[in-house]
């Protein structure tokens, strides 16, 4: 135990090192001003960009959360001359966002989710690896190259896209434990958080994996688990994005 707690804890030293790494140098100005974002001119202020609307959705959860109101919804923007839209991007990483907002700020909050989503990436990638017998610095070393991808860390800077690519080796890991519910859970994670894009790939990503690598009594519950992710995006379709503007 002792040994796997050691093994732990250097994973997360070393994926939090890359997060400083890929950030790097704008993690030396991230402040309570400065996004870890795509640059752009702030004169003096936060700068603009697509982190903003992300760093709103984030802190919409926790505002609608404290009033007792679901955080899907979002009783602000386009008020009152058109019908508010849902709010889907921010659930999944405004959980942690609503105390880190708390205690250091909505800026300060947003940089550490950030930070957090490269631990999350490189970590989950380590355990999926281990769980396929692969050795501990083999792991190690596949958790770095997914944590820093170029693609992956290119879309995280102010798009959800690339923060929540952790749940891709989440599914597969709880694929190669046979934690089927927990696999339909991440897949349909993707969907819900308003990116049906990435859920294209994932999908067919998780049903190839589970064909390949679980036995064959239980492939109808990788195929339900993948029903469930793609009755989600199309509920998701149906309800954030048919008819909407930006259809």
């Amino acid at each position: 135990m002792a040994a796997r707690t050691r093994f732990v804890l250097v994973a997360l030293a070393l994926y939090a090192v890359c997060a400083l790494w890929a950030t790097w140098p704008a993690i030396r100005h991230a402040d309570g001003a400065h996004y870890l974002a795509r640059p752009a001119a702030g004169h003096g202020e936060a700068a603009a960009g697509d982190h903003l609307q992300l760093g709103w959705a984030l802190w919409l959860v926790g505002h609608q959360l404290g009033q007792g109101a679901s955080p899907l919804a979002d009783p602000y923007s386009f008020r009152p001359e058109a019908e508010a839209p849902p709010s889907l991007q921010g659930w999944l990483l405004g959980v942690p966002y609503w105390p880190l907002g708390a205690a250091v700020g909505n800026v300060w909050a947003y940089n550490l989710v950030v930070l957090l989503t490269f631990v999350l990436a490189g970590g989950t990638t380590c355990a999926w690896q281990r769980a396929l017998g692969i050795s501990r610095p083999a792991a190690l070393l596949g958790g770095v190259v997914f944590c820093l991808m170029p693609y992956r860390v290119g879309q995280s800077t102010g798009h959800l896209l690339g923060l929540i690519s952790f749940v891709f080796p989440a599914v597969l890991l709880a694929l190669e434990r046979r934690r089927f519910v927990v696999a339909a859970a991440c897949l349909a994670a993707i969907p819900l958080s308003g990116q049906l894009h990435l859920a294209l790939g994932a999908v067919p990503l998780a049903l190839g994996y589970a064909w390949a690598r679980t036995p064959r009594a239980d492939w109808w519950k990788a195929a339900a688990g993948a029903g469930t992710a793609l009755v989600a995006g199309l509920l998701v379709d149906r309800w954030a994005v048919a008819g909407s503007r930006y259809a």
